[in-house]
């Protein structure tokens, strides 16, 4: 924790999310003068393994065990609770999506989960904007999908024309039109994807993305990941090079920019 602050960093992703582990991080946010977003749910708390549609009555029963069984997850500190992941992904080929989800769902859940704690910060990782926008177009006037949606930035996404940042942020655009009160987070990959056989980013890609991405306005700041190894298709992570100067470097310069 004190080390990314002293990236300027101002807010952790923790994704251990229960019990005396999380307790700890939000005493130590606290102690770092730190936010946190935290992972509270799996798929299987939420959806029916059947046909990967939504719960409602089980997500209801899950959040609310939850944040009764941890009331930390309530602290000041805890500025998003990361609910869905990825929405629209199909799932491995052969494979059941991950999610059959409509803007109605998304609306239903952001009501239930609201009247379990209405200061619930509910984050939804879309994984692109154009994902967001599927649902944006669906939705009724006055719906709510999320208070902060996700997507995320990867150099093969880069790599693939020089348009596709600026092409999310005119998604970002159109989904503030929708819902004003909703942020918008680019998640840039800091990670060996080992499962596409790609190298860690460079330096250098790190810095020219992130700065391209926070001089949007229609993003709400960035999210760096990922720090740890938390997943068997990643391969090496920011903590491989968290002391290496060039990165050093530009982590310092995109977050001193970043809102």
């Amino acid at each position: 924790f004190s080390l990314v602050k002293s990236w300027g960093a101002k807010t952790v992703h923790w994704p251990s999310s229960s019990g005396a582990d999380l307790n700890e991080a939000v005493a130590e946010a606290n102690n770092q003068g730190l936010n946190l977003m935290i992972s509270a749910f799996g798929r299987g708390q939420l959806q029916n393994p059947e046909d990967s549609t939504l719960d409602l009555a089980k997500a209801q029963d899950s959040v609310a065990s939850f944040f009764s069984d941890n009331p930390e997850a309530t602290d000041p500190s805890v500025v998003a609770v990361w609910i869905i992941d990825e929405p629209c992904h199909q799932g491995r080929p052969g494979g059941p999506p991950k999610w059959v989800l409509t803007a109605k769902d998304l609306n239903d859940l952001y009501q239930t989960l609201k009247g379990v704690d209405p200061n619930i910060p509910i984050f939804i990782n879309f994984g692109s904007l154009l994902c967001l926008e599927r649902f944006v177009n669906e939705a009724e006037p006055g719906w709510k999908l999320a208070d902060l949606a996700g997507f995320t930035v990867t150099e093969k996404k880069t790599r693939s024309g020089n348009t596709f940042i600026a092409e999310e942020a005119a998604r970002a655009e159109t989904a503030k039109a929708f819902d004003p009160d909703m942020d918008i987070i680019p998640q840039l990959a800091v990670f060996e994807p080992i499962e596409h056989g790609a190298p860690l980013p460079s330096a250098e890609w790190i810095r020219t993305t992130g700065l391209e991405l926070v001089k949007y306005d229609s993003f709400d700041g960035i999210l760096i990941y990922s720090f740890n190894d938390i997943s068997d298709w990643m391969g090496q992570t920011i903590s491989d090079v968290k002391d290496d100067p060039s990165y050093v470097s530009a982590f310092k310069e995109i977050l001193s920019q970043a809102n």
